[in-house]
Formats: structure tokens, C-alpha cells, sequence
């Protein structure tokens, strides 16, 4: 998995998460099934979102893919461009 698709899907998993826990009031099985999307959306995040170049971690607290690693400089490589039919 690549370090895009590793931020979409964390972020899906997080996000899902959170009325999850909101509606975790009406029984325990909801509150972890909230646990369990939000472990889960760590867990992608902390494993896949790293430089493809230097494996180092990727900043967590931004709302857009770096341009650069923060760590080797190296350019992150641009999404792919979908093909014309």
C-alpha cells in the first residue's frame, strides 16, 4: 500500500469511527465497533505513511500530502493520472 492510499483509507477508518462512538451510548457492541475502525485507521496510518524513498514517517498533522520528505528532501512521487479511455 502506498503512503496516499494509507491516508485515504486511515482517514475513512477514523472518520467512520466517530458516530460509532456517538451511538456507543445505546449498546457496548457499537462502542467496539467505534474502538476497532479507530485502531484499525492507526494503525494503517502509523504503518504505510511513510517516504517511499527514506521510510521515514510522513507529518500526521496536515491536511495535504507533503510535496517533500521532511526528512531526505526527496520529491514524493505525484498521484497517478488516470488514463484516457
Amino acid at each position: 500500500m502506498d503512503y496516499r492510499k494509507a491516508d485515504r483509507y486511515s482517514n475513512i477508518l477514523i472518520i467512520a469511527a466517530l458516530p460509532a462512538a456517538l451511538l456507543g451510548y445505546l449498546t457496548l457492541w457499537i462502542s467496539g465497533i467505534a474502538l476497532l475502525l479507530l485502531a484499525a485507521g492507526i494503525y494503517i496510518k502509523a504503518k504505510y505513511w511513510r517516504c517511499p524513498h527514506c521510510g521515514a514517517s510522513l507529518p500526521w498533522r496536515t491536511f495535504t500530502v507533503p510535496v517533500h520528505c521532511m526528512m531526505c528532501g526527496e520529491k514524493l512521487s505525484d498521484p497517478p493520472k488516470d488514463k484516457p479511455i
